[in-house]
């Protein structure tokens, strides 16, 4: 066996023995491995202060709304006056959008717990998954499901007992969708999946470029967005019949909206776009910011709020008619009840509207303080990439050929982070296939 470097000169040579796994490959007439160095991204985390901000979209039930906020409190206010009828405290921010259903409160908090609650804000139960939740449930047929960042999806029972759980290879802050009995959910693995709702048997994947959104339903075609910057449309047997790409991403947490054969998306790129059911632009609306929200369509008026601080009202055609500005950033999405809107802000306040962009009341959190966000920016990190050189027969003036061995692995200033099992092998599609690396010298 000859000897493995990192580096493309002698003098950037530095010795990589025991990277080879002899085991499997010692029988191969290797001249030299080179290893090029190359960035790739890694994934986006980000966490949520304590504030007074609002990032939970609000449910509106029987004449009460019902919100989380940073300031690790749940409220249930008087959708007419806007006064503070309860609020339930957690042990953390609550960032997830509640769910009312069979006059049951059911919320995930920052503090790893999914609670449940009585309409009068008393807690019933609590499940801890370990970590953050930010995932808002779905209930079907007693049975709860919702994400945590721990990588799973949950079903427990509307009594809070554990049903299954199932896993994934990263954060699951999608929304899932309950459909003909099945599960529908994205995960930061970059899949959407779909699993039996009674066994948590995975039935399909379906694979994209980065995160996968929250998925909607209609017809039985799932629409979902991902920040590959692609809005997907895939059938219930998990095949592609389009995609539609948009400039930036599509906000992880935000389903589309489709309303009169007209899907509705947002993205970081500035712009709600509407969309065919086919796969076209309709058109497209800019704002100041981005557009972190799931549009809501009431009486043929899309309202639509933003990044840029300003709530809009648009027609049917993308005109605007009206915007109703706040004193912060917008990303929680609207609901409209009895012909008034109601949304939170990041400002602290939560938002009462009319239909005609006049304020009809706003609610002020504990905290007058905003929340921030510490983004970890998708960073950028050393990977190194094996080419195993070899002899191959080649005629008079072909290049010399590469066979590649593996793909990527860690690396750290001198060493590649590694055992040399788990590093080199696994991942050949076709021995034989060559590669070709151009303006590559190989020092033996």
């Amino acid at each position: 066996m000859a000897k493995y470097f990192l580096g493309e000169t002698p003098a950037e040579r530095i010795d990589v023995k025991n990277v080879i796994d002899e085991d499997r490959f010692g029988n191969l007439e290797l001249e030299t491995a080179i290893v090029i160095i190359k960035s790739m991204e890694r994934s986006q985390s980000y966490n949520v202060r304590v504030g007074g901000s609002i990032y939970s979209s609000p449910a509106v039930h029987r004449g009460v709304v019902y919100f989380g906020c940073c300031d690790k409190n749940f409220y249930a206010i008087s959708a007419k006056t806007g006064e503070k009828l309860w609020r339930f405290g957690t042990d953390n921010v609550i960032t997830s959008s509640p769910t009312v259903h069979d006059d049951m409160i059911y919320l995930g908090s920052y503090d790893n717990k999914l609670y449940a609650l009585s309409l009068d804000g008393n807690k019933l139960w609590e499940f801890n998954t370990g970590d953050k939740i930010f995932s808002s449930p779905a209930v079907s047929d007693d049975v709860v499901y919702f994400g945590s960042k721990d990588k799973n999806l949950y079903a427990i029972s509307t009594n809070g007992e554990l049903i299954w759980k199932f896993p994934t290879n990263g954060p699951v802050s999608s929304n899932p969708v309950v459909h003909k009995g099945v599960v529908y959910f994205g995960s930061w693995d970059k899949n959407l999946y779909a699993v039996e709702g009674d066994t948590g048997k995975q039935l399909w994947k379906f694979g994209t470029g980065h995160y996968a959104n929250s998925p909607a339903i209609h017809k039985d075609i799932i629409y979902f967005g991902s920040y590959d910057h692609n809005l997907y449309a895939v059938n219930l047997n998990g095949k592609e019949l389009w995609k539609f790409s948009a400039n930036a991403p599509i906000h992880h947490h935000r389903k589309p909206t489709v309303h009169n054969g007209v899907i509705y998306a947002g993205s970081w790129d500035s712009n709600l776009y509407a969309i065919s059911l086919g796969g076209k632009l309709l058109w497209k609306f800019h704002t100041g910011n981005s557009v972190s929200a799931s549009p809501a369509v009431h009486n043929n008026i899309v309202y639509i709020p933003s990044v840029d601080h300003n709530f809009y009202a648009l027609t049917l055609g993308g005109k605007k008619i009206w915007k109703f500005p706040t004193g912060s950033i917008i990303v929680s999405s609207p609901s409209v009840y009895n012909n008034t809107i109601y949304f939170g802000c990041w400002d602290c306040n939560f938002y009462a509207i009319s239909l005609k962009g006049k304020l009809v009341w706003k609610f002020r959190t504990s905290l007058s303080y905003q929340s921030h966000v510490d983004i970890e920016q998708p960073r950028m990190q050393k990977v190194a990439e094996i080419v195993i050189r070899e002899e191959a027969p080649r005629e008079k003036g072909e290049e010399t050929g590469s066979r590649i061995l593996t793909e990527y692995g860690q690396f750290s200033g001198n060493y590649i982070e590694s055992t040399k099992t788990d590093y080199i092998g696994f991942k050949i599609e076709d021995p034989f296939k060559i590669s070709y690396k151009q303006k590559k010298r190989v020092y033996k």
